[in-house]
């Protein structure tokens, strides 16, 4: 952990300071706060040519040449913040990734193919938790679905607190509709 985050997860008693000089296993959110680190990390470099999500850094330019200072920026700034990459799990020069659940091209995106099959394979939502679980995976894919918002509000619906939940023709319309 650098000396800039020991701050962080400081704790004052009545007898003294203290401050954790490496990251704690047992630290609550330790998923969001290192998510909070690396894009602090690299901060300057997201969503210009950077992607983050955990341990996953994602690198994207338009030339080679570009590709190859955008990899040098950030690999300084991991290394600045005494970050390892474990280099066996790297992938350089790639053209199609699959990142976040998303099939990435040098000109396109696409969904992964075994989640088209998971979606045809759903059947009927029976439960308001499937409900909810079939909102939350549409939620991640909605850029995919034209007018998204308009289809999804009946779904909606059904989670509300003081609605009754009933599974009607026009939901299972709906349901094969985003499907």
């Amino acid at each position: 952990m650098s000396s800039e985050s020991e701050n962080s997860i400081t704790f004052v008693t009545f007898f003294n300071v203290y401050k954790y000089r490496v990251m704690l296993f047992k630290l609550i959110n330790k998923s969001a706060f290192f998510q909070h680190y690396i894009n602090d990390v690299l901060f300057n470099y997201l969503h210009k040519f950077c992607q983050t999500y955990l341990n996953d850094i994602l690198i994207y330019s338009k030339t080679l040449k570009e590709h190859r200072t955008h990899m040098k920026e950030v690999l300084n700034k991991l290394h600045e913040a005494h970050l390892q990459m474990n280099i066996d799990k790297c992938e350089f020069k790639i053209q199609k990734i699959s990142f976040l659940k998303l099939l990435i091209f040098i000109n396109d995106l696409w969904i992964n193919s075994w989640k088209v099959d998971l979606i045809w394979s759903w059947k009927v939502l029976q439960s308001l938790t499937y409900v909810q679980i079939f909102i939350d995976f549409c939620n991640f894919y909605q850029w995919f679905i034209k007018n998204f918002s308009k289809i999804i509000q009946l779904m909606i619906k059904l989670t509300w607190k003081d609605h009754f939940f009933k599974w009607t023709e026009i939901c299972q319309m709906i349901f094969e509709e985003l499907k």
